[in-house]
């Protein structure tokens, strides 16, 4: 069930020249969040585990949970209302200190919710917060 792209491919692109230590690339932020996104579609409980940091605060149009096992919970809890899941990215924006998507999730294969997912990274590159939002 485990996907087969790990998170080193995603962490250690080469950097430019003129890039601080510290510093991580765009295309690293977007590789991270097709990763998690692909995660979630999945239900890759384990992954999505070694991508979150251990204070990741996790919130939505419905709950706020603060730290990796809360977080975890509530993907669970997503995992077993859903026989299937698919996500479609339509954009993605990133920035020195995250990146956001809009996506629809397509739920066991009928129901359709438009949402903007923004992550918060670490100097880690571990995810420290999700805030997702819920469009029409």
């Amino acid at each position: 069930k485990s996907l087969l792209i790990s998170w080193s491919q995603v962490r250690f692109l080469p950097r430019a020249p003129n890039q601080q230590i510290g510093q991580v690339e765009p295309l690293a932020h977007e590789g991270l969040l097709r990763l998690f996104l692909k995660a979630y579609e999945t239900k890759d409980l384990e992954l999505i585990s070694s991508l979150l940091a251990p204070n990741v605060v996790l919130r939505d149009w419905n709950l706020q949970v603060e730290g990796k096992e809360e977080a975890l919970r509530e993907f669970a809890k997503n995992f077993e209302q859903a026989a299937s899941l698919s996500i479609e990215i339509d954009r993605i924006y990133s920035s020195e200190l995250g990146v956001a998507a809009e996506i629809e999730i397509i739920v066991n294969g009928v129901e359709r919710l438009r949402v903007v997912d923004v992550l918060s990274l670490n100097q880690e590159l571990k995810v420290k917060a999700i805030v997702s939002y819920r469009g029409l």
